[in-house]
């Protein structure tokens, strides 16, 4: 079966669903990001996990979706830390990812908002309902919901796809 999870960056928008398995298993390695600062780039917005889900339920109508959470503030803080290559120096504690997420224009975070943590907050939860919801309204999609800092995540795994819990 196939299994979507946080995907971080498609190579290349995903131009229609004849396409999009073609472009879902294209992943890049964010090569052409890492060597600039946020100030820098044009960042790469292609986020399909949060603008393509019709075309991965397209090109995948029986996909397990995996959600990964933690407490909202949690989020924020971590993308606000997140730098390229991790050698950045964050100007002002705006980490790198931060710093695009807010170029973009997504689903719920609109171009240049994103620079004060409520609206991160309220994007993040707001982006793990839609899913939710895309998964409801899609009942060919399984949706497993592990919380990232949680002690039984790797229970959670373990039971969800077979794998170890001590890997």
């Amino acid at each position: 079966y196939d299994v979507f999870a946080e995907l971080d960056s498609a190579e290349h928008p995903l131009p229609s669903a004849s396409s999009s398995k073609r472009h879902l298993r294209s992943w890049s390695s964010w090569s052409r990001l890492l060597s600039a600062s946020a100030s820098d780039v044009q960042p790469l917005c292609s986020y399909p996990q949060i603008t393509h889900l019709d075309a991965i339920h397209d090109a995948y109508p029986n996909a397990t979706f995996i959600l990964n959470t933690r407490p909202a503030g949690h989020w924020v803080r971590s993308i606000s830390k997140w730098s390229a290559n991790g050698n950045d120096k964050q100007k002002e504690g705006v980490g790198y990812l931060r710093q695009v997420l807010t170029k973009c224009d997504l689903p719920g975070l609109p171009a240049g908002i994103g620079s004060r943590d409520e609206e991160l907050a309220s994007f993040y939860k707001t982006h793990s309902r839609r899913i939710q919801n895309f998964v409801h309204k899609h009942p060919s999609h399984a949706l497993i919901e592990i919380d990232i800092e949680a002690d039984e995540t790797a229970v959670i795994m373990e039971e969800a796809f077979g794998i170890s819990s001590e890997c």
